[in-house]
C-alpha cells in the first residue's frame, strides 16, 4: 500500500519509570531520525509537552500509580496528534460540512463506514 502514511507517536515519560527515561529519550531521538528519512512516515512528539517550563514531568498527567495517563494527558495528546492528522487528510473540511443536528434524512459527507459523533 504505497499511499499509506505511518505515524509514530513518541515514547512517553512516566514517574514510575523515570529511571528508564534516558533510554526512552534516546529511542525517541532515533525514531525521529528514522522517520525523517522515510517517505510517508511522520514522527509525532507528545513527550515534550509532558514537561513543565522547568523541565519537570507534570504530575497532573498521571494517575496515582505514576504510569497511566489521566484524562488531562489524553486531552493533551489529542491536541498534538489531531491537528497533524487533520492537516494530512483534510478531515477538518469534511467535519465542518457535517450538521450538528439532523433534520430529516440527509447523506453523510464522510467516507463509507465512518461514523461521526460530536465531541463531548
Amino acid at each position: 500500500m504505497p499511499e499509506t502514511w505511518i505515524y509514530i507517536i513518541s515514547i512517553k515519560p512516566s514517574a514510575s519509570r523515570w529511571n528508564e527515561w534516558p533510554r526512552m529519550k534516546a529511542a525517541n531521538h532515533l525514531i525521529r531520525h528514522f522517520a525523517s528519512a522515510q517517505k510517508r512516515v511522520q514522527y509525532i512528539d507528545v513527550a515534550s509537552a509532558m514537561f513543565d517550563t522547568q523541565g519537570n514531568l507534570r504530575a497532573d498527567l498521571f494517575v496515582e500509580d505514576g504510569l497511566h495517563p489521566t484524562q488531562k494527558c489524553y486531552a493533551l495528546w489529542t491536541s498534538i496528534i489531531k491537528p497533524v492528522l487533520l492537516q494530512r487528510f483534510g478531515l477538518e473540511k469534511i467535519l465542518r460540512q457535517i450538521p450538528t443536528e439532523r433534520h430529516g434524512a440527509s447523506r453523510s459527507p464522510l467516507p463509507t463506514g465512518w461514523i461521526w459523533q460530536p465531541a463531548v
